[in-house]
């Protein structure tokens, strides 16, 4: 089951962050080992049967060496330079595909459409990093229920510019990421019994 799927964890800030945690320490040991996922979304972010987060399906993965570039990330949660078919920084885009997932795991709904209108404008404003994308009708709840600390972090992580996007140091040591999170006893005790037998949908 996706993360999502198994429990609103959106309902729970900490818990969000908790996990966001575990994602971004999983994304730092890839990246150590010069791989790259290339198709972070929330369909592959899983919960095992310990309730820790599982990074899932490394079918078209980057490895420093390889001659090719397979990935082509999943529509709304790829970064820019992937759509564009231009991307050289396969790791930065990968902080982008997370900042997507961390967003969702935030409101339970996805920031935009790539190709949806008229959610096609508050992608078109998140490549700006324009404050009025969280003013946007289908945003504006997200606005109200967060943070300025959030919504600089999402900022930060989908850059238009892989250049000027956060790398994962700046993450770790942003203040939205510094706020409390749970120990593993915690989520132990608040998720057991609690766990949703759902189908997972695509979001």
């Amino acid at each position: 089951e996706t993360i999502l799927n198994q429990y609103d964890i959106f309902k729970d800030e900490k818990l969000v962050r908790t996990y966001f945690h575990q994602l971004i320490e999983g994304l730092e040991y890839l990246h150590s080992q010069g791989v790259a996922h290339l198709d972070l979304k929330i369909e592959n972010l899983l919960m095992g049967s310990d309730f820790t987060l599982k990074i899932a399906d490394f079918d078209r993965s980057f490895k420093n060496g390889d001659e090719d570039q397979l990935g082509k990330g999943t529509i709304n949660f790829r970064a820019p330079e992937v759509i564009n078919k231009d991307c050289t920084d396969p790791f930065a885009a990968d902080i982008y595909s997370a900042g997507i997932c961390l967003f969702v795991m935030m409101n339970g709904h996805l920031p935009y459409h790539e190709s949806l209108h008229p959610y096609t404008r508050a992608f078109e404003l998140l490549k700006k990093s324009d404050p009025s994308f969280w003013s946007v009708e289908h945003n504006v709840e997200a606005s109200s229920n967060t943070d300025e600390s959030f919504k600089k972090l999402i900022f930060l992580m989908t850059k238009a510019d892989p250049i000027e996007r956060a790398t994962i140091e700046e993450i770790k040591t942003s203040e939205w990421y510094n706020k409390p999170v749970y120990s593993h006893n915690d989520i132990k005790l608040k998720l057991t019994g609690k766990i949703r037998p759902v189908t997972p949908q695509r979001i």
